[in-house]
């Protein structure tokens, strides 16, 4: 292996460490073995569209793990591996928005602050029906 190529696989292999820790423990040979071989037969513009469909790809995969949630908690995967994460991130992005109403009410934006209500309510239920569940799953 060529000191171009070694360097074009450490590259790919930093671009594969934004898929999920699973996903990548399935699929990673395979992609930077494909990856590497269309690299071979292709020239550099190549390199940078495959670059772009890693991170496309990524964003894809992070995607359908988010919406796999509520399923990964009852069939017990590894999409969700703490919940409780999820319910304290939940109860501190509702904090920090109780925070801002309160400034923009301070500040005479009684519609601003109000309309933000909507969102600490979402934050607020969301993290709830999560606690449900998990506190569901543990018994």
């Amino acid at each position: 292996m060529t000191e171009s190529d070694a360097r074009l696989e450490r590259r790919y292999r930093r671009l594969l460490r934004l898929y999920p820790r699973s996903y990548r423990d399935q699929h990673a040979d395979e992609m930077l073995g494909v990856l590497m071989t269309d690299s071979e037969q292709d020239g550099s513009h190549s390199r940078v569209s495959a670059a772009l469909d890693l991170i496309r790809g990524a964003f894809l995969v992070h995607t359908r793990y988010w919406w796999e949630m509520r399923g990964a908690i009852e069939h017990n995967r590894l999409a969700v591996r703490h919940p409780l994460v999820v319910i304290r991130v939940r109860l501190a992005v509702a904090l920090w928005l109780c925070v801002v109403a309160a400034v923009l009410v301070a500040k005479g934006y009684w519609w601003g602050g109000f309309g933000i209500l909507v969102f600490i309510v979402i934050h607020l239920v969301l993290a709830g029906r999560t606690a449900n569940q998990y506190s569901r799953h543990r018994q």
